[in-house]
C-alpha cells in the first residue's frame, strides 16, 4: 500500500505551476524503479529481462506513453497524476 501511494502522490507537485518545462525528462530513480518493478509481467510476456528496460518519466500534462525497440518505455507525467492505480498505467 505505502508503494502505491507513493506511487499515485510522487508527481503531485508538478500538477500546480510546472518546475520543470514540458519536455524535461525527469531522472528518479525510485520512481524508475517502481515503475519497473509493475512492469514485471509485461516485461516477462514479451520474452524480456525486466532488468533490461529503460524507463523514463516525461514532463507532460497529456496521458501518453510508449515504448521503442530496444526497450526502452516512457511515461508522461500526465499519465502517472492521472491514473486512479498503478494497473490503469500498466494495464
Amino acid at each position: 500500500i505505502i508503494t502505491i501511494l507513493i506511487f499515485l502522490f510522487a508527481f503531485k507537485p508538478l500538477a500546480g505551476p510546472h518546475i520543470f518545462p514540458t519536455g524535461t525528462v525527469i531522472l528518479d530513480a525510485e520512481m524508475e524503479e517502481i515503475m519497473a518493478e509493475y512492469l514485471k509481467p509485461i516485461a516477462k510476456a514479451a520474452g524480456l529481462s525486466p532488468k533490461e528496460l529503460k524507463i523514463y518519466i516525461i514532463v507532460d500534462p497529456h496521458l501518453n506513453a510508449f515504448a521503442t525497440f530496444n526497450t526502452t518505455i516512457f511515461f508522461t507525467t500526465g499519465t502517472i497524476l492521472k491514473a486512479e492505480s498503478p494497473s490503469e498505467i500498466i494495464g
